[in-house]
Order: C-alpha cells, then structure tokens, then sequence
C-alpha cells in the first residue's frame, strides 16, 4: 500500500467513526455499558483520538510517544468534542509529510528510542483504530439495535480483501 491509499484507507476509517457518532446521542456516547466491563463508546473514542493525537503531535517533534499522552476525560465525555478533534485529525493527517522518519519512544527493558515512519505510525493507528471499531460495533449492535452500522463497520482490510476472494471463488 503507498501512503496515498493509505491516507485515505485511514481517513475512510475514521469517517466510519464520525458517521457513527452522528447516529449516537450523547448520553448513548456516555453510557456505562456492561458489556464492555462498565465502559463507554466515549472511552474507546478517547482512547483512539488520543493515540492518532500522539502521532500528530510527533510529525512536528519527531518523536512519538503513545504511552505519555493526555487522557483527556472531556473527549470521552463530550461527543461533539471529539467529532471536531477527530475532523481536525483528518486534515492534519491529508497535510503530513508523506516520508517522515520518526522516533517512536518506548519503555521495552530501558526507555529509549525506535526509529519508525510515519507510514509505519499511519498503519498502526489505522489497525488499531479498527480494533477499537470491532469492539464498539458489538457494543452498537447489542445495545443501540435502532443503530445501522456501514457494512464493513470495524473490519480490516486484509479481511475484506480476503472475503472478497472467497466469494469470487466460489
């Protein structure tokens, strides 16, 4: 995949998640859910803005580091919130530097530093995004039934493309 398509596959993603959203009240957004241990659809939101906020921030300082990032309780209370943050993502994402080495902090053994990219970091945050999606699309289809979700609502590529040859073969 060149960073093209994957800009746009990421960007794709994301616009299932904000066309969600619009389809989800706010107290639907805040609501404590068993399923999901007592969590929220706003803490899995959270949780993806923030990540994707880590790497935007690292275009600019070169340095990515997931695990020093704000949790910031207003976008997994404030629906609206995180729908501008994730459009201001999006931009941010179509207007990056296509080859950017980057540096990705970790605490493997000592703290230090990977080298990465930035097409790395995109992939990363795209397949984690959709990890996330899965779990909220069961968390719609159980508890939000009146909720259409896209067809292929939080599902990866790689298994789209696979069920499609499967279907073709047959």
């Amino acid at each position: 995949m060149n960073m093209k398509e994957l800009v746009l596959s990421t960007t794709f993603t994301l616009r299932q998640l904000t066309n969600l959203l619009s389809e989800l009240s706010q107290e639907e957004y805040n609501q404590k859910l068993e399923i999901i241990n007592g969590n929220t659809i706003g803490k899995h939101c959270r949780h993806i803005v923030e990540l994707f906020g880590c790497l935007i921030n690292g275009i600019e300082t070169k340095v990515v580091d997931y695990d020093n990032r704000q949790r910031d309780i207003n976008l997994e209370t404030d629906k609206t919130l995180c729908l501008c943050v994730i459009e201001d993502m999006i931009n941010a994402i179509m207007r990056c530097e296509l080859d950017a080495t980057l540096f990705l902090v970790t605490d493997l053994e000592a703290k230090g530093t990977i080298r990465t990219s930035l097409k790395r970091e995109l992939l990363y945050n795209q397949e984690h995004t959709i990890h996330h999606l899965a779990i909220i699309g069961i968390v719609v289809r159980q508890c939000f039934k009146k909720i259409v979700l896209e067809e292929n609502f939080g599902v990866a590529r790689s298994t789209i493309r696979h069920q499609q040859q499967v279907a073709c073969a047959q």
